[in-house]
């Protein structure tokens, strides 16, 4: 969202500075409301990729024992 934020609000201002002198300031306020409209659907369909990016991975073998060696340690230590 943030990409899409900076590109609308860097890009979007001088396209529309360039269109409202060569036609009118309606049809400027018409592209704001298509490159507007546009980028709130980019937004909402967006696909989450969280999903499918969040896996349990195993642990390397004998790794359990060592946390639980450091974890025995810490609580010793208090």
């Amino acid at each position: 969202m943030l990409t899409l934020a900076a590109v609308g609000g860097f890009f979007v201002p001088i396209v529309f500075g360039h269109v409202v002198p060569h036609t009118s300031f309606n049809t400027g306020r018409r592209f704001l409301a298509v490159v507007s409209f546009v980028f709130a659907l980019v937004g909402l369909l967006g696909r989450n990729p969280a999903r499918e990016s969040v896996r349990r991975i195993p642990a390397a073998p004998g790794l359990e024992a060592v946390n639980d060696a450091i974890n025995q340690s810490r609580r010793e230590h208090r």
